[in-house]
C-alpha cells in the first residue's frame, strides 16, 4: 500500500475548531481557539493514511493533487481499503476505515465546531476506533515516552 501524511484537510471553512470522535472523546486535530484546546479530552499529534494509489506506486506518496478541489480523486482508489490513522496525545492510535467503494476525503471523518466555539452541525460522518494493531500502539507510547 501507499501511505501519506495528508490524512487530514478541510480547505475553505468555518472559523471553529476540527476534532474526530472515538471512543475516548473527541480528539482535536485543528485548534482555531473555537472553543480551544481545554475542550478536548485529546489532541492528535499526528496522523498519516494508507490507501491504493492508482498509479501502483507503494511506500511514502505525496498524495495532495494540483489542487485542493481534486482532494484525493485524483491519486486514491476508493474501490480498495483506505486507512486513516490518528494519533492522540493520550498514547492511544486511533483508525478509521473507510474505501471498498465508500468516496473518502480529506475531511472524512472530522468534523468542525460552529464560529462561535459551539457544537456545530458539521459533525463527523464516521468515527475513530482504537486501532488493533498492536505494534502501532506500541510504537506511539515508546515515543511520546522518548520525546
Amino acid at each position: 500500500m501507499a501511505v501519506s501524511e495528508w490524512f487530514f484537510d478541510h480547505g475553505a471553512a468555518g472559523r471553529g475548531d476540527w476534532y474526530a470522535n472515538t471512543p475516548d472523546g473527541q480528539v482535536q486535530v485543528q485548534n482555531n481557539n473555537l472553543p480551544g484546546k481545554s475542550a478536548f479530552p485529546i489532541r492528535a499529534i499526528g496522523g498519516c493514511i494508507f490507501y491504493t494509489a492508482k498509479d501502483g506506486g507503494i511506500g511514502r506518496q505525496e498524495l495532495f493533487a494540483d489542487s485542493f478541489a481534486a482532494n484525493y480523486s485524483v491519486k486514491l482508489d476508493h474501490t480498495k481499503p483506505v486507512s486513516k490513522y490518528l494519533l492522540g496525545d493520550n498514547g492511544v492510535v486511533y483508525e478509521l476505515k473507510t474505501g471498498n467503494g465508500m468516496p473518502v476525503s480529506t475531511n472524512t471523518g472530522f468534523g468542525e465546531y460552529a464560529d462561535d466555539g459551539s457544537q456545530g452541525s458539521y459533525t463527523p460522518d464516521l468515527n475513530f476506533q482504537v486501532s488493533e494493531d498492536q505494534a502501532a500502539q506500541e510504537k506511539l507510547k515508546e515515543l511520546i515516552q522518548s520525546y
